[in-house]
Formats: C-alpha cells, structure tokens, sequence
C-alpha cells in the first residue's frame, strides 16, 4: 500500500501541479501579447488544474500517516509550503490572470502591475514546489 500512495503522490504532483506551473509561468507573455484566447486557456488550466492539485497532499497526508512520519518537520514544512502556494495561485495569480482577461476582452493593453504580479506570483508558485521537492529529497530534521 505504501509503494502505491507514493506513486499516486508523485504521479499526482507531476501531472496536476506540473501543468499548472508551466501554464501559470507564460500566462503573462500571452497576456502581455494581447492573445486572449491563449490567455483564456491558460486561466481554465490554471485553475482546474491548481483546484485537482489538492489531490497531492490528500495523498500524501494519507501516506506520511499510514508510514508514521506525520509528526516528521520535513512533512509538516511541504504541507505549509504547499498551502502557502496553493494560496498564493488562489488569492494573487489567478485574480490577476481574471484582471489581465477583462482588459484583453475590453481591447486594452494589460498595465505594467498586473503583468508584474502575474510574473512575480508565477515565480513564487514555482518555487514553492522546487522547495517542496527539495523537503521531500533531503528530508531534513
């Protein structure tokens, strides 16, 4: 069972969270592009794909319970990292990406801020699954 909710975890991080941080890093260049259908898509991807990525944890909470090492640093540190990421999708990047689409449907360039919070939040959002990954490899005490 163990070998399975690690494959599931894994494959669950790869397939969800992987797609929803590559789409999140070029929705600013579609936005600043003007290309409002690609924009348009990489909202819908962005948030369906960073809503199912709640799966992950799921899996993994079951896992580290099931292998006794909930009360391990290294686990409590990826879950905060992770809703912190989580987070930061739901309450900066995807609003932005909503405030970049209303100007593109409106035939307005995208200002400067919002193509900067679109690029500043997709950046952390990355990193925060660099660092999850880091916590999962190293697992430091």
């Amino acid at each position: 069972m163990r070998e399975f909710l690690l494959f599931a975890h894994v494959t669950g991080a790869i397939l969800l969270i992987g797609p929803a941080t590559l789409v999140t890093s070029r929705f600013a260049r579609f936005a600043a592009n003007g290309e409002l259908a690609e924009a348009e898509a990489a909202h819908r991807t962005s948030r369906s794909y960073g809503t199912a990525s709640i799966v992950v944890p799921v899996v993994g909470i079951v896992l580290a319970a099931r292998i006794d090492a909930f009360d391990q640093l290294w686990v409590q540190a990826a879950l905060t990292v992770f809703i912190v990421g989580t987070a930061l999708l739901a309450l900066v990047h995807l609003p932005a990406q909503k405030a970049a689409i209303s100007r593109l449907q409106a035939g307005e360039a995208v200002e400067a801020g919002i193509l900067g919070r679109l690029r500043s939040s997709a950046g952390l959002y990355a990193v925060s699954w660099v660092a999850v990954v880091w916590l999962m490899i190293d697992k430091p005490a």
